[in-house]
Formats: structure tokens, sequence, C-alpha cells
């Protein structure tokens, strides 16, 4: 599930404010890189969910939509896209990140078209 997401459009619906607190320290256990990307994988599972089950919006930066063709058509503008994707994060973090965002959307989407493909084999 991605309630982050889920909850992130919930406040923007509501027009609630968010503040930045500049000093405000955030600690996360250590993640290595291949538990990370499960992670994304799984992200990805429930984003599908939130979507087919309308607790959220599907985003162009995540990709998915409730039209199954809609969808793959953002799914490969997001593909074509993907180089400036990752020059924009090398950019303006460096060029390790930006590999490894490319590879995390990556896994997120595979994810999510697993998490469709499961939920198509059990409908039929």
């Amino acid at each position: 599930w991605t309630e982050d997401h889920e909850f992130d459009q919930r406040i923007r619906k509501a027009g609630l404010k968010i503040n930045f607190i500049r000093d405000a320290v955030i600690f996360h256990d250590i993640l290595s890189f291949s538990s990370d990307l499960r992670s994304a994988h799984k992200y990805g599972a429930g984003y599908f969910e939130g979507n087919r089950k309308n607790a959220t919006e599907p985003s162009f930066l995540y990709g998915g939509n409730r039209n199954f063709l809609i969808g793959l058509i953002q799914d490969i503008a997001r593909l074509i896209c993907t180089p400036i994707f990752f020059l924009k994060v090398s950019f303006k973090k460096n060029i390790f990140v930006g590999f490894y965002m490319v590879i995390w959307m990556f896994a997120f989407t595979a994810g999510y078209y697993r998490q469709q493909f499961f939920n198509y084999l059990n409908s039929i």
C-alpha cells in the first residue's frame, strides 16, 4: 500500500497547508540496495491496489491509470522520458542517485504490473 501517497492526496484535496521544518530530523533503519528495491516493488503493487480501489488518484510520475490502455500509453511516455528524469536527478543530486532512481522506478513499475497481472489471473 502506498499510504504516504494516499495521505498526501487527502491533504491536498482538503486544502490543508504543510510547513517545512528545517530542523526536523527523521531516522530510518538502514536499507540495503536489494531490500529497498523489494520495497519499491511492493509499493508499486500497493499503488495498483490503491488505484483499483479508488483510494488514490493515478499520477504521471508513478504511472498507472484505471483504464489499462491509457495507463500503458502513459507508461510508454514515462519510459521515453526516462533519460530526462535521469538527467534531472543527476544534476540535482549526482549521477549515482540518478541511476538508482531509474532502477527504483523500474522496480516500482514492475510491482504495479505484476499486481495487475495477478489480479487479472484471479478474475478468470
